[in-house]
């Protein structure tokens, strides 16, 4: 940030690096006062000054309980690490992911259900991390609980995050939201099986 002093000898403003401003780069005419000069280096300070960053004002926050995936479609290869930066799922490709959400008023409050809102179609954009193509989760919305079953028919790392979600919603409904990813592995049934320690999975999931 330029800083810019009075000089009482030479009657001119100095900035930081030396540069004497003899009159007033708005008028174009020699300083009238200090007064004057004093004026225009605290507007110039202010245009300098770092714009606000203003936090943006939840309606509620979209907090994942932990994913399943439906009998028999494949298997959660990986759950979520709950001290990692975020979450991220690991199942098997072809596999039917089942997950259910909270909108909550209060981040930290399980109870605080946002249950105002009428039963709806409730859908989440997911975004593949390589290739940048969006694909949807539809799922249904109801007394603040969203309940989505998404197969998993490609694989890849899948991401859901706050941008994404709040592309198709209206400006005055800005929901909070963790980054999400779910990996989609294209794993043959036994390898799959012998990660997560139980007996084989169906073709469908090793598919």
């Amino acid at each position: 940030m330029r800083t810019l002093t009075w000089d009482y000898d030479k009657q001119v403003l100095i900035a930081g690096d030396g540069t004497e401003f003899t009159t007033n780069p708005v008028t174009g005419l020699l300083w009238q006062s200090e007064e004057e000069a004093l004026a225009y280096a605290a507007l110039e300070i202010e245009s300098q000054s770092e714009p606000e960053v203003k936090e943006p004002s939840y309606a509620a926050y979209v907090v994942f309980d932990g994913p399943a995936v439906a009998a028999e479609t494949g298997v959660v290869l990986q759950a979520p690490n709950l001290e990692a930066e975020f979450s991220e799922t690991t199942v098997t490709l072809g596999s039917t992911l089942q997950l259910t959400a909270k909108l909550l008023t209060d981040k930290t409050d399980p109870e605080s259900l946002l249950t105002d809102l009428p039963k709806d179609l409730f859908r989440i954009p997911v975004v593949n991390q390589a290739t940048g193509e969006q694909d949807l989760f539809a799922g249904i919305l109801e007394n603040g609980i969203i309940t989505v079953n998404a197969p998993m028919n490609k694989a890849g790392y899948w991401e859901v995050n706050e941008e994404l979600i709040n592309s198709k919603l209206a400006d005055d409904f800005y929901l909070g939201l963790d980054k999400t990813v779910f990996a989609v592995v294209n794993v043959d049934a036994s390898i799959a099986a012998t990660l997560v320690g139980t007996g084989p999975v169906t073709e469908a999931a090793g598919a």
